[in-house]
């Protein structure tokens, strides 16, 4: 059967677990939640790949991350001309910029769910921040999801492998767990290809002038 919408993933899982009891059909929503946290903490793809537009607040030093960060990918204050900021670690920035300084920022760093920005920010300034974000999660309202269009397999066995402990299924965590894996590394396969798909690599001797 087909597997492109949330119904139609539920109505699998429930043929491949070879059961329509109230109870399970009940417990199918919590196993594809699960899955779905297994992906955010296990996959990194171009797919996951978005931008947000972050404002600061002049003497603020911290900025919200959005609510589906995951990682770092690049950050630019739209300043003229445009600023990249280097991302540092914690002490860097704590050393790098003293109580009082001020400025259009230059670096940055996350802590908990905030970017902290050195210079303190002196102004209102516009923060374009690439980042990964979590995989949307399939509802009855948002029925598909990049993953699902592209990898309706790792849904299935994802949901499976979380579904065995509860069924107390044990010996199918490994076959489940093996199907999941080969799975990942397809997509992470597929990640290092586009990475490295356009073009020959040209060594580059930069000279300086003065």
């Amino acid at each position: 059967m087909s597997i492109s919408t949330y119904a139609e993933l539920q109505t699998s899982l429930q043929n491949w677990l070879a059961r329509a009891d109230a109870d399970i059909v009940a417990r199918i929503p919590e196993f594809i939640d699960l899955a779905e946290a297994q992906f955010n903490r296990d996959i990194i793809h171009r797919s996951m790949e978005t931008q947000a537009t972050l404002n600061t607040v002049a003497g603020t030093e911290t900025v919200a991350l959005p609510s589906d960060y995951i990682e770092a990918r690049a950050a630019v204050i739209e300043s003229t001309p445009t600023s990249v900021l280097t991302l540092v670690t914690p002490q860097q920035l704590a050393t790098n910029w003293s109580e009082g300084s001020s400025g259009i920022p230059s670096e940055y760093t996350i802590i908990g769910s905030n970017i902290h920005l050195g210079k303190l920010p002196d102004a209102v300034y516009d923060i374009t921040l690439t980042y990964y974000q979590r995989i949307p999660a399939l509802t009855d309202v948002a029925t598909t999801n990049w993953m699902l269009t592209n990898n309706p397999d790792m849904y299935v066995y994802g949901a499976l492998l979380q579904a065995a402990p509860y069924l107390k299924n044990d010996e199918r965590i490994p076959v489940w767990g093996a199907f999941y894996d080969r799975g990942k590394q397809g997509i992470e396969n597929d990640q290092t290809r586009s990475a490295w798909n356009g073009g020959p690599l040209v060594t580059r001797v930069d000279v300086v002038t003065r």
